[in-house]
């Protein structure tokens, strides 16, 4: 099960190219009526509320899409389904960033 998990953030992350972007797959237990949850999470920067600490060093922290899906969607017969609405879930976020 962990290496399905590794295995479709690496490919979903690999979809994303060279944008700020990162996706994280998680496994949840807590789940039960809804196949699978999506967050969107940005880590806020000190030089964006006008915190000048060190204007030479300019960090960009990548955006993070975290999906947690229910274990039964990782079974043989749902991950390659469950893959192609992740992938479309991923190319919404991206099409709504622009």
């Amino acid at each position: 099960m962990n290496a399905n998990i590794l295995l479709m953030e690496a490919v979903l992350n690999d979809c994303v190219g060279e944008l700020n972007l990162s996706v994280k797959v998680n496994l949840s237990r807590g789940l039960r009526n809804i196949s699978w949850q999506v967050r969107t999470m940005r880590q806020t920067t000190l030089d964006e509320f006008g915190m000048d600490i060190d204007e030479s060093v300019v960090v960009k922290h990548p955006i993070e899409i975290i999906f947690d899906i229910h274990p039964t969607l990782f079974n043989t017969e749902n991950i390659v389904k469950t893959y192609k609405e992740l992938k479309e879930e991923v190319d919404k976020k991206i099409n709504s960033m622009r």
